[in-house]
């Protein structure tokens, strides 16, 4: 007797198509189209699986000028509902890593693509890259979609659910309460399915996994990641899977015919699945889906965390800067072309492991933008205009030494700040009017703490540079001697220490009326040696060492609050060639 739709788990696919992907070169999107694409359409065609097909309004562009046959038969497809179309954006991009008015121009223009080309507009966005925010459920229900799909496993780490549930919430909360249906893709089940295919695992080892999942869901995602990856390598790595004797292709689509015979599930089209899984939760179990332990989830595992777009890559830093700066010119323009170039520019895909051939093109379309819009694309340290070095006591400064001569105190009526000559300009005290002067934070000396693993100095503004390269260890705690100036009716003190890769200029600079204190270092002339810079950290002194709460912006509209509650590591190594498990 064949079991009802109401005993069977229903599994959905869904399929990531980006022909701006790192490492493939301009010349090799026809092949990925023949390779990777065509076959993706004749699952959905020849054995009849609705299959969830997403990409960037990008990617769909450019199809329809190497292959219109393939943009057509997709269309004729989704017009006899068969298959759908999962919303992405423009390009692929970091959203916690831009501003929430680009986020919102990148999914306008994608979906401005998709209704043109298509006819269809999605009523399912796939987060990009699973990186997440709560800032973004603002950008996707503003746009207009009806609910996002996202990684579970990396949720459940971020709100630590208790591991005999195993069941994050269905609905994500914004920043301002907002609200919107989450469909859950799961890291582990697409990776067993690409195992599968490129000859890794076993059909047998893949339905031990598979029988196992399946006994404890109403909705199960098959696969949720890139078609690229299937009779095709992108030739990133040397470790990279060979290909398959058999085709890739046809292995997927066997399994995919083969498991509704042996076990009972359905296939369903995802905005079914969410659907049917929403209903199994009634609806009812919203919150927050980040944390301070896990503030951007993302997807697979810890070594692909968000600082691989922000600061690894080529030169993410400087690309990332200069896209800001191209936004702040932009931010109050209709301009949609500029707009469009603006969002090529902050494609995940620039920031990774990009070919030559196209890190020069992009690096020659960033610097055409800065000077269509007038943006300086330089990015030299910040220059200050010197004054006289006593006019700081016109601002109403007073300075003077203590402590035989390694304490600088700093006093304000709106601010005292203490810092030590002989640590770079470390912080050992910071306080505010607004607090009643009580130090809010500073140095915690050798001693504080009575284990003896925590037997150092914990200070408060310190730049600590791993070098493995040269094998070295190199900070900025040395004497210095600060240098005095006055801008723009602030006080600035710098320091300047020369090492042999580069000089290290802290500057500190004190704005009595905002009642501030704003730090910045800069390597000048620095001679990269790959290295891991901790840097600016700040040491919270005992009176404020609770109910602390970190502000963020992470590409929405509004902050995000994070309350800072048990251990919390964000530095923390994922391996030894990446240096932290997550980003602010």
């Amino acid at each position: 007797m064949l079991a009802s739709p109401h005993d069977m788990t229903s599994v959905y696919a869904i399929f990531h198509l980006n022909l701006a992907f790192s490492s493939i070169a301009e010349e090799k999107r026809a092949e990925v189209i023949e390779r990777c694409y065509v076959p993706l359409l004749d699952l959905v065609e020849f054995h009849a699986l609705p299959i969830g097909i997403e990409l960037t309004g990008w990617t769909l562009l450019q199809i329809e000028s190497i292959n219109p046959s393939w943009v057509r038969r997709f269309k004729k497809l989704l017009s006899e509902k068969r298959c759908e179309l999962i919303g992405s954006g423009y390009t692929q991009m970091i959203g916690p890593l831009v501003p929430y008015e680009v986020n919102l121009w990148n999914q306008r223009l994608g979906l401005e693509c998709y209704e043109e080309i298509l006819q269809v507009c999605p009523r399912l966005a796939l987060v990009n890259e699973m990186a997440f925010s709560s800032g973004m459920v603002e950008v996707y229900h503003t746009s207009g979609y009806a609910g996002i799909v996202m990684d579970r496993d990396n949720i459940i780490l971020a709100l630590q659910t208790d591991e005999a549930g195993r069941q994050p919430p269905n609905m994500a909360q914004g920043c301002s309460g907002t609200e919107i249906p989450v469909l859950w893709s799961d890291t582990v089940m697409f990776q067993k399915l690409q195992r599968y295919a490129h000859g890794d695992i076993s059909f047998a080892d893949y339905c031990d996994y598979f029988a196992k999942r399946l006994a404890t869901a109403q909705v199960l995602p098959l696969y949720s990641n890139d078609a690229e990856i299937f009779n095709y390598r992108p030739g990133r790595f040397a470790e990279e899977a060979l290909l398959h004797q058999d085709n890739e292709w046809q292995r997927v689509a066997e399994l995919f015919v083969t498991l509704p015979e042996q076990y009972p599930l359905r296939w369903v089209l995802p905005s079914e699945a969410i659907l049917i899984q929403d209903d199994a939760e009634k609806l009812t179990n919203s919150s927050r889906l980040t944390s301070s332990f896990q503030p951007i989830p993302v997807k697979k595992q810890a070594k692909y965390n968000i600082s691989r777009w922000a600061v690894s890559g080529r030169d993410d830093l400087r690309m990332n800067t200069l896209c800001h700066r191209i936004y702040h010119a932009l931010r109050h323009s209709e301009d949609k072309a500029s707009w469009r170039r603006l969002c090529e520019l902050w494609a995940s895909d620039l920031r990774t492991h990009i070919g030559e051939q196209r890190w020069e093109l992009s690096q020659q379309a960033l610097q055409k933008l800065c000077t269509d819009l007038g943006v300086s694309s330089t990015t030299d340290n910040r220059t200050f205009i010197i004054n006289p070095e006593r006019d700081h006591e016109a601002l109403g400064f007073m300075v003077r030494t203590e402590n035989e001569g390694t304490a600088l105190v700093v006093e304000h009526a709106t601010v005292k700040l203490v810092l030590n000559l002989r640590r770079g300009l470390c912080i050992e005290r910071l306080a505010f009017k607004k607090h009643d002067f009580e130090p809010v934070l500073g140095t915690l000396p050798q001693g504080y703490f009575s284990a003896i693993e925590l037997a150092a100095d914990y200070y408060s503004g310190a730049l600590v540079m791993e070098m493995p390269k040269v094998h070295k260890r190199l900070t900025d705690l040395e004497w210095v001697n600060p240098e005095f100036s006055v801008v723009a009716n602030t006080l600035l003190i710098s320091s300047l220490l020369e090492t042999p890769f580069g000089n290290i200029r802290k500057s500190i600079q004190l704005d009595p009326d905002a009642e501030s204190v704003s730090l910045h270092i800069a390597l000048e002339n620095w001679t990269a040696q790959h290295e891991v810079v901790r840097l600016n950290a700040a040491t919270l002194l005992e009176a404020w060492q609770k109910d602390v709460v970190v502000e963020s912006r992470s590409g929405g509209p509004e902050s995000e609050n994070f309350p800072l509650e048990g251990e919390i590591d964000h530095g923390h190594p994922a391996s030894t060639v990446v240096s932290c498990t997550t980003g602010l």
